[in-house]
């Protein structure tokens, strides 16, 4: 049987470039547009060579203009699924406020929902970052799945040696928290395929 390759690209958003954006990826034969949000205000925040940039951050309020383009990018509805929702923990920066990061989580996962948008669970900030976490937490995750938010998985591969890693543990961790099937995606549409 062998294995299926799909022919899918990663785009990052930014607010007020939606047109650009979609003129760049409109026409070409893709099975799916991952959207994802790597900036804050400019600046590159996976990047170990900026990473004193937090210290000199109010947490909550970079969290928020993250979480509000994060918004944004669900909202524009020009992807098929969006990518590791909470990527700016990559360096383990972190509001330590269940009820600010609980409030989030719903806003999120709503948008989600109300754009019948996918989401997925990565596994790069896990293996490849200081965080060591998989991206979205647990706690992110559960919300997710309670509004029934269609979700896949990601190795979030920069090597072929990466390809694959950890999707069977992140299947069993969908699994425990209650989710019964993974999306997939072909020409665009999307595909739910039950958990085995």
């Amino acid at each position: 049987e062998g294995v299926s390759l799909k022919l899918g690209i990663e785009a990052d958003y930014f607010v007020g470039q939606e047109q650009e954006l979609e003129s760049l990826l409109e026409g070409k034969p893709w099975d799916y547009v991952i959207g994802s949000v790597h900036f804050v205000d400019g600046w590159g925040f996976d990047n170990p060579q900026t990473v004193s940039h937090f210290e000199r951050q109010d947490l909550t309020e970079l969290y928020t203009r993250f979480y509000e383009t994060v918004e944004k990018m669900i909202r524009s509805k020009m992807f098929d699924f969006v990518a590791h929702l909470d990527n700016l923990k990559v360096f383990n920066f972190k509001v330590n406020s269940e009820s600010f990061n609980q409030e989030w989580y719903e806003r999120i996962a709503t948008a989600l929902l109300e754009t019948n948008k996918a989401t997925e669970v990565n596994a790069g900030l896990y293996y490849r970052y200081p965080v060591k976490e998989m991206c979205p937490s647990v706690d992110f995750l559960k919300t997710i799945i309670k509004k029934g938010v269609p979700i896949t998985l990601s190795s979030d591969s920069h090597f072929p040696d990466d390809l694959g890693k950890y999707v069977a543990e992140n299947k069993s961790l969908l699994q425990q928290l209650g989710a019964q099937n993974v999306a997939t995606f072909e020409q665009r549409e999307r595909i739910m395929v039950q958990i085995q």
